[in-house]
């Protein structure tokens, strides 16, 4: 089974992010990993003071996603890239919402962001299902029709420096 690879580093600052805010602010921001590899997560930038978050809202306005490409910038030198994005749902909300899926599709769509058809999507909520981490990952991508197509993908957590050394072993 295909899964995610997230260093311990990349989970623990999405973790931070979610929970300091209490469970009354949705937050969130984009998922960063090795151009090599589609389906690993070394690191993450959270959003901006800027972004706009409400009770069951987050949205990356522009002075956000201005703050997060500057971000993100540092770390295409170093041969990483955008893999995705992360956000928190209300509690037992595990599934992207169509708003979700609708705005990965857009990103999908958009040249500019060069995902080739491949968009980590992940939820942060409590609930009643078995997860060791409250994080619910999604592999978003669009089939020959123009469909959106969204799998469920098991997650496995490594140190960072596991997985920056052993990249070709992965």
């Amino acid at each position: 089974m295909e899964k995610i690879l997230f260093s311990s580093n990349a989970v623990g600052s999405i973790l931070v992010e979610c929970y300091k805010r209490g469970r009354g602010l949705e937050t969130g921001g984009i998922l960063i990993g090795p151009k090599s590899h589609k389906n690993i997560i070394t690191d993450v930038v959270v959003s901006s003071i800027h972004a706009d978050r409400e009770s069951s809202f987050y949205y990356q306005n522009e002075m956000d996603v201005k703050f997060l490409n500057q971000e993100l910038r540092a770390y295409q030198l170093k041969g990483y890239e955008h893999k995705g994005n992360f956000h928190s749902h209300p509690t037992g909300m595990i599934n992207l919402s169509q708003g979700d899926i609708d705005t990965s599709l857009n990103m999908l769509r958009s040249p500019s962001y060069k995902l080739n058809n491949n968009l980590i999507m992940c939820i942060v909520t409590e609930s009643n299902h078995h997860a060791d981490i409250p994080i619910f990952s999604y592999i978003v991508s669009e089939d020959d029709n123009n469909n959106s197509v969204v799998k469920r993908m098991a997650s496995r957590m490594l140190p960072k420096h596991c997985i920056t050394e052993c990249l070709e072993c992965i």
